[in-house]
């Protein structure tokens, strides 16, 4: 029996791992197009879909797996989503045929949706209800901790051993990982059957639509900006078009993110509901900036903010709301 009056670290970090696997999985391929590229023998185009691969993967997958497993034990369904990202991440890493590379991603992608379904709601479990804010902000480390350190890391170790190597990393992590869950993340019944809602039934909870929405806005306008950075730094006529300046404006931006989450899971846990977006009302300030003047850092800092703020908070208010 788990004691559930203090905070569980090891197995909240080994949620967030889980994370940061996802995380790193989904835009490593990104920073290593032109290395993958060559080695599958495709443009640079054409490598660019296993990223939009394995986003349709998560797209797909994500609802019916998680209504397929929400009776499995807890622990057991976990496993199954790092055990999808170990045998993917493997089969990315040895394929040299670039349809089944895209087949490995999109299963890949499948494992993420079914992992971003747990991982909220397994940290909610693992503690009191004053503690929920808390640990919710310490399982979802991962994400800022693999989008501001482990993109650029995994993307210059690609491109020193290769990006076949950087993919086999991942499934040594993953494997450790397992090992990990195995003896430091309690378990939980999954769902019973008569407390099943059906999808319908979920849709029509007070606030899940809203809640939707802000979700759907909030990730296209942050990828928008985080994806075509450099096209924007090339149109601002400031700084060059190269990776050392994308990498710059992304890390100045998640380290805005670091500042902002020191108050995240205390504000998560009292307030529940999403917050405003800031991102969404500076974007244009961004934008219409002539350079990476001070609408661009004003952004990366709303944007920074946003990413955790939004985040905890939404996942916090379909906690609730789910019961």
């Amino acid at each position: 029996m788990s004691d559930t009056s203090r905070l569980p670290v090891s197995g909240l970090l080994a949620l967030a791992m889980t994370g940061f696997i996802a995380i790193m999985t989904e835009t490593l391929p990104a920073g290593l197009l032109p290395q993958i590229s060559s080695g599958l023998g495709v443009s640079a185009s054409m490598t660019g879909q296993m990223v939009t691969l394995y986003a349709l993967g998560s797209l797909v997958a994500a609802i019916p797996l998680t209504v397929a497993t929400r009776g499995w034990r807890r622990r057991r369904a976990l496993l199954a989503s790092v055990l999808g990202f170990l045998l993917f991440n493997t089969l990315t890493t040895f394929s040299t045929d670039y349809s089944l590379t895209l087949v490995a991603r999109f299963f890949a992608g499948a494992s993420a949706g079914l992992a971003w379904g747990l991982i909220a709601g397994y940290a909610r479990r693992m503690v009191e209800p004053a503690l929920q804010g808390k640990a919710m902000t310490l399982a979802m480390i991962g994400t800022p901790l693999a989008l501001s350190l482990g993109v650029p890391l995994g993307t210059w170790f690609g491109s020193l051993v290769g990006w076949r190597t950087a993919f086999g990393l991942m499934s040594a992590m993953t494997l450790l990982l397992t090992v990990w869950i195995l003896l430091k993340v309690p378990d939980f019944p999954g769902e019973s059957r008569q407390k099943q809602r059906s999808l319908y039934q979920v849709w029509q909870l007070p606030g899940v639509r809203s809640v939707l929405w802000v979700i759907f806005t909030w990730i296209t306008a942050h990828n928008i900006l985080y994806t075509y950075i450099v096209p924007f730094l090339a149109r601002s006529g400031t700084r060059g078009t190269g990776g050392q300046d994308a990498a710059a404006v992304r890390i100045e931006r998640h380290a805005w993110h670091w500042v902002d989450r020191l108050a995240g899971g205390p504000l998560a846990a009292s307030h529940g509901a999403v917050e405003p977006c800031p991102f969404c009302v500076d974007l244009p300030g961004v934008w219409r900036s002539g350079g990476l003047c001070v609408g661009a850092v004003s952004g990366h800092f709303c944007l920074g903010s946003d990413l955790r703020r939004c985040g905890n908070a939404a996942a916090n208010r379909f906690g609730r709301r789910g019961g």
